[in-house]
């Protein structure tokens, strides 16, 4: 996906998860995009292995979990274009 972008001419800012956890931003990200935290995991990768598909885990406990394992997300293209 990342090639892709940069093909098209636009050179992404890329936030590295695993050295900055960006968790103001994720939950402003997720605002923005008008979706839920567990609507942004990979569910194939996440919910088996941690149990996030339990119903009682709250959107602030996802976002802690999306933050602790960044793999398990789907990623976020930020552009210009609204």
């Amino acid at each position: 996906m990342l090639g892709l972008i940069r093909n098209s001419g636009v050179e992404p800012r890329v936030i590295e998860y695993l050295k900055n956890p960006p968790a103001a931003e994720l939950v402003m990200l997720l605002a923005q995009m008008g979706i839920t935290p567990r609507q942004c995991c990979a569910k194939r990768h996440a919910f088996p292995r941690t149990g996030l598909d339990d119903p009682k885990w709250r959107d602030d406990e996802m976002i802690d979990a999306m933050l602790l394992h960044p793999s398990d997300n789907r990623p976020i293209v930020v552009t210009p274009l609204e």
